[in-house]
């Protein structure tokens, strides 16, 4: 029970090894009226917040449309590494943003509710 909801009832709960430090992002995918699935990639945390520095494409996505999506955001100096800081893994980002697409694509084909 917790003092804010004293109703509440916990049945477990997990514990997971803190993810090294390193640049955030956020990718994401909403639906567009007009466009259908678009997906979104940015500067995650704090970053999204304040700067709003986010890029978009309609789903589906090609290689190139992820590898243009991580470059065109203002804070990519930051994902190449500056001021001792380790440059990130730009073909994993590409990768995560390609295997969204694809799933999402999926969905929508299947289901034709996305």
């Amino acid at each position: 029970m917790t003092q804010k909801c004293p109703t509440a009832v916990i049945q477990g709960m997990t514990v997971q090894k803190a993810a090294r430090p390193g640049v955030e992002v956020i990718i994401g995918m909403f639906k567009d009226a007009q466009f259908g699935p678009v997906l979104m990639f940015g500067l995650g945390g704090v970053w999204v917040e304040i700067l709003k520095d986010v890029s978009f494409r309609i789903v589906p996505l090609r290689k190139k449309d992820a590898a243009s999506m991580i470059r065109e955001i203002k804070g990519f100096p930051l994902l190449e590494g500056r001021r001792g800081r380790e440059a990130v893994d730009l073909s994993i980002l590409e990768e995560a943003l390609l295997k969204l697409s694809a799933f999402v694509e999926s969905i929508r084909r299947s289901k034709s509710s996305i």
